[in-house]
């Protein structure tokens, strides 16, 4: 699968109905993928090098795409499977050993060959539907699907997907997959929440800064609705006005504007206009709003650097694959 890139950005760009769904599309299709990717994935109780070298119509792509699922729902594994977990881990006492969570089911991968097909699937079940209802991808529809087929024995059974693959693939993806989940491995900080300590994390941000400053000078898609609402998550910041973020304007301090060094907490609607590209408190805007990545797209694509009154059509957005 790789890094999330511009096909991720621009299907985010054209897929949102207000600022809030724009936000939570960015948060699980790019944000998550880049901390995962970074995070990398190793030291497993599975080869999966060696299982694509032996089953190569799996594909890295769909590999890929798993590794970062792991990693994404890792916190919750036991909620998924019967699981050992320690209720806590000290520094310079406790190692991976101690800290990690182990199957209280299974000792080894080996006992999971010795298992039959259909209960390997029955044990996997919760963590499919799990991945499919975080919605953390695009790809969740070609990798994941259901059987709706009454002659079959897995009917209404999540399994691996994909033309490309037999039922044996598929069964043998399957098993692979809750060898790894069982026996899971260690990932690097950039997957935790220790993902400062890590100096890629601070020379990545900034593209989400990019993209909100995008979003808001390009009349391709500006004109859906930029009003922050999310109703209901009893968090901090709740709602465009009337409740406040854990910001003040000191956070603005280092770019050199005239902004008094506030103590009051923000609302949104004070955040939205201090962040405004095109406005007078904030010193910078990016130089560039094409490359993203390896790939690129253009959210000014066919505007004019002095708008009509006409409207601007959309571009069409990429498909993430």
């Amino acid at each position: 699968m790789g890094f999330a890139d511009c096909n991720y950005v621009s299907h985010c760009f054209g897929n949102y109905t207000s600022l809030y769904d724009f936000d939570v599309c960015i948060e699980k299709k790019v944000h998550a993928f880049l901390h995962s990717m970074h995070a990398g994935f190793f030291d497993c109780g599975v080869d999966w090098g060696t299982y694509l070298d032996d089953n190569p119509s799996v594909t890295i792509q769909r590999l890929s795409y798993f590794a970062n699922i792991f990693i994404q729902q890792s916190v919750d594994v036991d909620k998924y499977f019967s699981m050992d977990v320690p209720s806590s881990c000290e520094a310079g006492v406790d190692n991976v050993d101690t800290c990690m969570a182990t199957s209280s089911q299974f000792t080894s991968v080996e006992q999971i060959d010795a298992l039959n097909d259909t209960y390997t699937l029955d044990l996997m079940q919760d963590w499919y539907a799990a991945v499919l209802d975080a919605d953390v991808s695009t790809w969740n529809g070609l990798y994941i699907e259901i059987i709706d087929d009454s002659s079959s024995a897995w009917d209404g059974k999540y399994i691996p997907k994909g033309d490309d693959l037999t039922d044996e693939d598929k069964i043998a993806l399957n098993r692979l997959l809750l060898k790894t989940n069982l026996f899971f491995g260690v990932f690097g900080p950039m997957g935790s929440g220790a993902a400062t300590n890590d100096p890629i994390f601070w020379v990545m941000h900034q593209i989400f800064d990019k993209m909100a400053q995008s979003l808001r000078l390009s009349p391709n898609y500006n004109r859906g609705n930029l009003t922050w609402n999310n109703h209901g998550n009893d968090l901090d910041g709740e709602n465009w006005e009337g409740t406040t973020t854990p910001f003040t304007q000191r956070i603005f301090s280092n770019l050199g504007t005239n902004l008094y060094p506030g103590t009051e907490l923000l609302t949104n609607k004070q955040l939205w206009a201090l962040l405004k590209p095109d406005g007078t408190d904030l010193p910078y805007v990016y130089d560039q709003f094409l490359h993203w990545g390896h790939c690129d797209f253009d959210p000014l694509e066919g505007v004019t650097p002095y708008p009509t009154a006409e409207p601007v059509m959309a571009p069409a957005p990429h498909v993430a694959r």
